[in-house]
C-alpha cells in the first residue's frame, strides 16, 4: 500500500506539468505528420536494385564449381550491374566491407562452399549479396543431384539458359510507409526523452525537501527509488498510448501483429530511459547541467537512431558506425524486425543494452540514495 501511494505521487506530479505532458504528445504527431510527408517518396513500394560492389577469392585449384560461380557473377553484371572483381588483398578487402565501401567479400572453396562477408551498414544490400549466393548454391546443389542421379539428363539440363533475375525491382508483402517509419521512430525517440521526465521526479524531491520528509516516516530508499521507477515508467506508458492510438488509427500505421512483443520490446526502453533519468539525478544534483547536457545528447541519439531522417539518405560509412552507441537505433531496428521482417534480428541485442544499462543506473541510484541516508 505504500509503495503504491508512492508510485501514485510521482505520476501525479509527472501529469501535473499538463503543458509538458500535452507536448510530449502533440509534438511527436506534429512531427510525424510533417517527415512522413517530406520523405513519402523515399519509401516507395517498389524498389530499385541497390548498387553493389564485391570482391571474390578463388581458393585451391580452379574448379568447374568456381568457374561455374564466375560465370554466375558475370549474369549479375549484365542484370543488375553488380561490379565483381577478383581479390587482391583479402584483408583489406574485409576491412573495406566492414567501413562500407565494399558490399561484400566471397570466398569460394575448393569444398563447393562459399564464405559471406557483408556488414550490417548496409542490411538490404547485405540480405540481397546472400540472397544471390544462396540461388547459386541452390542451383549447383540442384545439377549435383541431377549428375547423380540422372546423369543422360544432365545435357539437356545443361543447354538450358537460367534467368536468375527477372525483373529490376522488388516487391514485399510488408511494405513500409514514411508513416510507419516516422511513426515508430517518433515514439522510440519520446520514450527516450523520458529521462527528463524521471530526472524532474528526483530533482524536484530534493528542491522541496519532499524527500527528507518522505524519510522521516521511515520509509526505505528501495521503496523510494520503485515509486519512481514504476510512477515514471507508467507516466511515459500513458504518453506513448495516446501516441500509438493516434497512430494506430488515425494515420493507419502499420504497428504488425505481435502487440505483446512489441509492448515489451518499448517497455525494456521505458525502463533504460527512466533508470537513465533517475540515476544521473540521484547522483548528479545540478539541474541546470542536467537539462543542459540532456538536452544536447538525446537529440544527437535521436538523429544517430535516424529519428529525424533514415541515415540511408547520407551514404556515410562514418555515420552508420556511430550509430551503434544509439539504444533508439537498436530500438527501432528491432520493431522494424518485428513487423517487416528480416534477415538481422536485433532484439536480443536490444533487450540486453536497455536492461543491462538500466539495472546499472538503478543500482547507482540506490547507492547514491542510501549513501546520502548515512550523511
Amino acid at each position: 500500500m505504500l509503495l503504491f501511494q508512492l508510485i501514485k505521487k510521482e505520476s501525479l506530479q509527472i501529469f501535473r506539468n499538463r503543458t509538458a505532458f500535452i507536448m510530449m504528445v502533440v509534438f511527436p504527431i506534429l512531427m510525424i505528420l510533417i517527415l512522413s510527408f517530406a520523405f513519402k517518396s523515399s519509401f516507395s513500394t517498389t524498389t530499385a536494385v541497390p548498387k553493389l560492389k564485391v570482391h571474390y577469392q578463388l581458393e585451391g585449384k580452379k574448379t568447374a564449381y568456381q568457374e561455374g560461380f564466375v560465370t554466375f557473377l558475370k549474369s549479375l553484371h549484365k542484370e543488375l550491374g553488380l561490379e565483381a572483381k577478383p581479390s587482391k588483398n583479402l584483408a583489406a578487402d574485409k576491412q573495406d566491407v566492414k567501413e562500407g565501401s565494399l558490399t561484400a567479400v566471397l570466398e569460394v572453396k575448393p569444398n563447393q562452399t562459399i564464405n559471406v562477408t557483408t556488414n550490417r551498414i548496409n542490411q538490404q544490400n547485405a540480405d540481397l549479396i546472400n540472397m544471390l549466393v544462396d540461388t547459386y548454391v541452390e542451383n549447383a546443389k540442384t545439377y549435383d543431384s541431377i549428375e547423380t542421379l540422372y546423369p543422360q539428363l544432365l545435357a539437356k539440363v545443361k543447354t538450358r539458359t537460367v534467368d536468375y533475375v527477372t525483373v529490376r525491382s522488388t516487391k514485399v508483402n510488408k511494405n513500409m510507409t514514411s508513416s510507419d517509419y516516422f511513426a515508430i521512430s517518433m515514439v522510440t525517440m519520446i520514450t527516450f526523452y523520458g529521462i527528463m521526465s524521471a530526472m524532474n521526479l528526483v530533482l524536484v524531491d530534493y528542491q522541496k525537501g519532499t524527500l527528507s520528509r518522505i524519510r522521516l516516516t521511515g520509509v526505505s530508499s528501495t521503496n523510494v527509488l520503485l515509486g519512481k521507477l514504476i510512477g515514471g515508467m507508467l507516466a511515459t506508458g500513458v504518453q506513448l498510448t495516446l501516441l500509438y492510438l493516434f497512430t494506430r488509427f488515425a494515420m493507419q500505421v502499420n504497428w504488425g501483429d505481435r502487440p505483446l512483443a512489441i509492448m515489451g520490446l518499448i517497455g525494456s526502453l521505458v525502463y533504460l530511459s527512466t533508470a537513465i533519468g533517475i540515476g544521473l539525478a540521484s547522483g548528479i544534483r545540478n539541474d541546470v547541467f542536467l537539462i543542459a547536457a540532456s538536452n544536447v545528447v538525446i537529440p544527437i541519439f535521436a538523429f544517430l537512431g535516424g529519428s529525424y531522417i533514415p541515415l540511408s539518405v547520407f551514404n556515410s560509412a562514418l555515420l552508420n558506425q556511430l550509430a551503434m552507441i544509439s539504444p533508439i537505433k537498436w530500438m527501432n531496428d528491432s520493431l522494424f524486425y518485428l513487423i517487416f521482417g528480416g534477415s538481422f534480428n536485433p532484439i536480443a541485442i536490444s533487450l540486453a543494452v536497455n536492461v543491462g544499462v538500466g539495472t546499472c543506473f538503478i543500482l547507482f541510484a540506490l547507492f547514491s540514495m542510501r549513501k546520502q541516508v548515512t550523511l
